[in-house]
Formats: C-alpha cells, sequence, structure tokens
C-alpha cells in the first residue's frame, strides 16, 4: 500500500513520492479523509490488484473472498467501484463476475457502466 505526499514547502515545482504503508496506517492517514467523505470511487485492476498474477492468462482467478468483499461494496449506494485490465471487457466480465460495478477493458479503451 502507498501513499502520494506533495511537499507543499517547496517551490512552485514539488516533486511527489510514494512512501510505504503498512495496513496499520489506514486509520491515521486515510480514515479522517473518508470520515469526510460522503461518496467513494474504488478503482482496482484485475492482474496482479484482484488476482494473483499467473503463468497464464487465462488462469488468472478473483479469490472467492476478494470477490465476496466487491459484492458487499457494490450494494452500498455511495461507493462505485471500476475494474479495469488490458483484458477485453467480456473476458474481464467473466473472471471479475460481479453486478453492479463499471468494467474497463482494453486498458479503458471499452468502458460498460451497470447501467449499460
Amino acid at each position: 500500500m502507498g501513499a502520494i505526499y506533495v511537499d507543499r514547502h517547496e517551490y512552485k515545482h514539488t516533486e511527489q513520492y510514494i512512501e510505504k504503508m503498512e495496513v496499520r496506517d489506514f486509520d491515521q492517514n486515510l480514515g479522517p479523509l473518508i470520515d469526510k467523505c460522503t461518496k467513494l470511487g474504488v478503482i482496482l485492476d484485475f492482474d496482479g490488484t484482484l488476482s494473483f498474477l499467473a503463468q497464464k492468462p487465462a488462469l488468472a482467478i478473483i479469490p472467492p473472498e476478494t470477490k465476496r468483499v466487491l459484492e458487499r461494496l457494490s450494494n452500498i449506494s455511495d461507493c462505485k467501484i471500476t475494474v479495469i485490465s488490458g483484458r477485453s471487457i467480456e473476458e474481464l466480465q467473466q473472471k471479475v463476475g460481479v453486478d453492479g460495478i463499471t468494467y474497463a477493458g482494453n486498458h479503458g479503451l471499452e468502458i460498460l457502466h451497470p447501467d449499460g
């Protein structure tokens, strides 16, 4: 997990860097931001994020517990989920298999929203 920090003390050219975060750092760093939000957007890549990297793309699967979390989040009206991949949108939908989310296939060239 990482976070992007911007050094605002620098002159107009700022440098961004990613600092490693542990899961336990979530409440301290992201919790206050989420507490102030009324809507949440979650954008996830399929290969290597939702599924483990596989030696052959056809072997990549989404773990059942990950699918259950996506299903639960998809039922929250103020939470919008997008899964993006280099795969075709049809293959991505088959691999993920969760209704009510947005799918972006071919690196975002194909987009299918839950409402069609």
